[in-house]
């Protein structure tokens, strides 16, 4: 690496830990501001705290009428030569009648499946290289929007199938590929994102550890968009911490399993991630499978479904089936040479260890 650009990353680096402390600072003043006011005399502070209620939701509404408008659009440029063609062939037609007003309808969630993984996931582009970009914050992006479609989703027959389905689905993915899984079944907004992730970053890694941060990560999408009612296929090591609950950070830092290294990113304040630093922790990962690939699926002969054996259940379950490959390069992360702060020196050597599972969350 020449010395520009590694100034360049020392500089994009400081600049982020600038902007995450300040940010913090703001949401600690936001915090005593809300205490006070809601400590206030009696009835101020539920009035304060009901106007700021209505002022979220005037958000929520703007950005999801945004979301239609978006999805209108695309839905009108994914098939203009058909439209051309109905106009052109029949050019003498009975005179429409004039327009009528019509009521809106909610965001179809057809419309948040129109462009494909390989071409960006509604204009974000999810394929991790080696570009000095920052590569978090774009995953944290694409995360957001889809937690934005959550009112057009609820309506969609597949996502609130259930966990048997959706395990179908995920299996059929990585077993068989996205082209198949989704020729069988139609994605919806959640599964063309985990496409778009596991095509451009996840696909450094083996099959078994690619269906099992799918599951994660589909579960953890469905219940936080309030489509999936039940925990039952999250692990309790996915579970929210107090720092996840409190302190604002990076959405796409809230996937990855070990709960000691979400809360240390958030504490340490990291926000900028380059490809780089991404491709090489998806080179890394590692769910534990000492089995074959077949192993980890059963077969229904009488519904064509497959489900999860009883044996990867059992180690999906358990934090301790997750390490960290290190070749070395993962040390170096900690160095001036390569300043990328993705992983503690001594958070590494409790994952190698094998002792991340007994973390209990304080």
């Amino acid at each position: 690496m020449s010395t520009a650009a590694k100034e360049r990353k020392r500089a994009a680096d400081r600049e982020a830990q600038r902007h995450n402390r300040a940010r913090t600072k703001a949401y600690i003043t936001y915090l005593e501001k809300t205490l006070q006011d809601l400590s206030g005399p009696s009835g101020q502070g539920q009035d304060t705290l009901g106007h700021q209620l209505a002022q979220q939701q005037e958000k929520i509404n703007h950005l999801q009428e945004t979301l239609r408008k978006i999805a209108r659009l695309a839905q009108d440029a994914a098939n203009p030569l058909s439209a051309s063609f109905s106009t052109a062939s029949d050019p003498a037609g009975p005179p429409t009648a004039p327009p009528q007003p019509t009521v809106e309808e909610p965001l179809p969630t057809r419309a948040c499946n129109i462009l494909p993984a390989a071409t960006g996931f509604f204009g974000l582009d999810l394929i991790c290289s080696d570009r000095e970009r920052n590569y978090l914050a774009v995953l944290g992006s694409a995360v957001t929007l889809v937690q934005c479609c959550s009112p057009a989703l609820s309506e969609n027959p597949i996502s609130s199938s259930g966990p048997t389905r959706d395990d179908d689905f995920c299996i059929r993915a990585v077993v068989d590929g996205w082209k198949v899984a989704t020729a069988r079944t139609e994605a919806d907004v959640v599964w063309s994102l985990l496409q778009a992730i596991d095509e451009g970053l996840f696909y450094r890694t083996d099959p078994v550890t690619r269906i099992a941060l799918l599951r994660i990560m589909r579960s953890m999408l469905l219940q936080r968009m309030g489509v999936a009612q039940e925990a039952s296929s999250l692990p309790e090591y996915m579970f929210a911490t107090p720092v996840q609950t409190s302190v604002p950070h990076q959405p796409f830092l809230d996937f990855f399993p070990w709960p000691q290294f979400r809360d240390t990113w958030i504490v340490k304040g990291m926000e900028y991630a380059d490809e780089n630093c991404a491709a090489s922790f998806g080179a890394r990962i590692r769910f534990e499978w000492p089995f074959e690939l077949r192993d980890v699926y059963k077969r229904n002969v009488l519904t064509g479904t497959v489900s999860f054996s009883a044996e990867f259940e059992s180690r999906y379950r358990d934090l301790g089936s997750w390490r960290l490959d290190s070749e070395g390069d993962w040390l170096r992360w900690s160095s001036e040479a390569y300043p990328c702060p993705v992983l503690p020196e001594e958070l590494l050597s409790l994952s190698l260890s094998g002792d991340a599972h007994e973390y209990d969350g304080t």
